[in-house]
């Protein structure tokens, strides 16, 4: 059955009746980001911080940051992992940390997006991204790239809403997909640059490596 390719803690039933969704979070995200900005750049406010993080080059200068704060979920399911800044040195200024911070993030998500897709036997055109992270320009981009799909930002990124959205349409006897699909905005599209693709599979690796 799909129930058994998955951990019960990562799979649930479904508001509509049938139906189940696989939900893959990590412990910290975005909240890992600023973790980072508060305690190594507290002079740079949240956009300074990722104007910081755009001027450095892809894979930060080989610092590599695993925001395990608060021990692992998916894909690892571990909490005795911790956070760390590995391989930091007094050549690395801010611009490398907070490029660190956002791409240790990523690889995180790519670990889950690869896991999940390996589980499901399939891997979507494109992916609809929610959260305070979607806000971002820099690290929609980011994820386009080290993802290598299609990353599509709606006018509205916050959870709650899409929850919201769900929730009413089941209870107006109306498709969810098709409620959702009249009521979305598409205000972002995010196209993964090959060459970036490339070099973050390789930085992908040695993140899980190292």
């Amino acid at each position: 059955s799909d129930a058994a390719r998955f951990a019960p803690v990562s799979y649930y039933p479904h508001i509509l009746d049938g139906l189940s969704y696989h939900a893959a979070g990590m412990s910290d995200c975005m909240g890992a980001i600023e973790f980072v900005r508060q305690n190594f750049t507290p002079k740079l406010d949240a956009q300074a911080f990722e104007a910081a993080a755009a001027e450095a080059p892809i894979g930060a200068e080989g610092l590599l940051f695993y925001p395990y704060l608060s021990g692992a979920r998916a894909p690892f399911w571990d909490a005795t992992l911790t956070a760390e800044l590995r391989g930091l040195t007094r050549g690395h200024d801010q611009t490398a940390i907070a490029r660190a911070a956002y791409e240790g993030v990523g690889h995180v998500l790519t670990a889950i997006w690869h896991d999940m897709t390996d589980r499901l036997g399939q891997k979507p055109d494109a992916l609809h991204i929610l959260g305070g992270g979607g806000k971002s320009d820099f690290f929609c981009q980011m994820l386009a790239d080290m993802l290598a799909v299609p990353i599509k930002r709606g006018q509205e990124t916050d959870c709650a809403y899409a929850t919201a959205l769900f929730t009413a349409a089941c209870h107006l006897g109306k498709r969810p997909e098709e409620m959702a699909l009249a009521a979305y905005q598409p205000q972002g599209e995010f196209t993964p640059d090959k060459s970036n693709c490339a070099v973050y599979a390789s930085l992908q690796q040695a993140f899980l490596e190292t």
